[in-house]
């Protein structure tokens, strides 16, 4: 099979990753084989490309928003049968066996291995991903259109969640990444109403033609206090002004991923109520 492998962490421009011929891996216990039919590029695949993320294994095939077709299953393989669509995500597997894994909470695993960066991951035209960490996705999808929501879609769907959003509120989302667009319009299907803070003019203008009630690079002159907001965006000067764009008894989200090299959790949520 043709797979794109990093041996060396270089800046991108300098074409680090090298197209090569391998042979195409075996699942194993617990494992499925998928024919990889497309997978975005996210923004971490650039730190492990360039090593922000110093990885542990080298050397790696990034990728980490696959969308594919179970090719052959592992032993001891049940969930999944061969010609399912599938989506791989960044989190490829977990200890099983710590406090976190044992309480339905795998996402704060001590013990975590992650795609396309631990794992081989979806520049290839095969890999092989633990069953237990693969989606189900429905067939008559566009698998283009599909595969950004496998981290995206993931990361500002569960900080929406979190943020106790409710149908007709108002959404207020500070950074406006891939994440926070998808959360837009979401929010926006449930009837919500949303403002939008970002510095880039070109992002305030897709944020109103999405449907925001505003956009603009401050929290100033906001139509009305929210009920939610979430910060995208890495800037510690969004803090107390987005806490003051809350009403009272608000409640604010910071999304922040905690890499490996920090090793205590994949993810952290930080909880704000206004008027408290």
């Amino acid at each position: 099979m043709k797979a794109l492998i990093l041996h060396k962490h270089t800046k991108i421009e300098q074409s680090p990753l090298a197209l090569i011929e391998t042979a195409i891996p075996q699942p194993s216990v617990g494992e499925v084989l998928i024919k990889v039919i497309c997978c975005a590029v996210c923004r971490t695949d650039l730190h492990v490309i360039e090593g922000d993320l110093a990885s542990s294994t080298m050397p790696i095939i990034p990728g980490h928003q696959v969308v594919g077709v179970v090719h052959q299953l592992g032993p001891g393989c049940d969930s999944l049968k061969v010609g399912d669509r599938v989506g791989v995500a960044w989190l490829g597997r977990t200890c099983g066996q710590c406090s976190y894994c044992r309480e339905d909470k795998e996402n704060l695993c001590l013990r975590p291995q992650f795609t396309g960066y631990e794992l081989q991951g979806g520049y290839a035209e095969y890999m092989v991903a633990a069953e237990k960490f693969v989606y189900p996705l429905p067939a008559n999808l566009d698998a283009v259109h599909v595969a950004p929501l496998l981290c995206a879609g993931i990361v500002g769907y569960r900080a929406l969640k979190r943020s106790n959003f409710q149908p007709g509120q108002h959404l207020l989302i500070l950074g406006f990444g891939s994440s926070a667009h998808l959360m837009l319009q979401l929010a926006l299907a449930l009837g919500g109403r949303v403002s939008v803070v970002t510095r880039a003019l070109s992002h305030q203008k897709l944020a109103l033609e999405l449907g925001a009630s505003r956009a603009g690079s401050t929290v100033a002159d906001l139509p009305e206090a929210a009920e939610s907001a979430l910060l995208f965006a890495p800037a510690g000067d969004l803090v107390p002004d987005s806490l003051s764009a809350l009403k009272r008894g608000g409640l604010w989200l910071l999304r922040e991923f905690i890499f490996p090299k920090f090793r205590n959790s994949i993810t952290k949520n930080i909880f704000f109520m206004n008027g408290i």
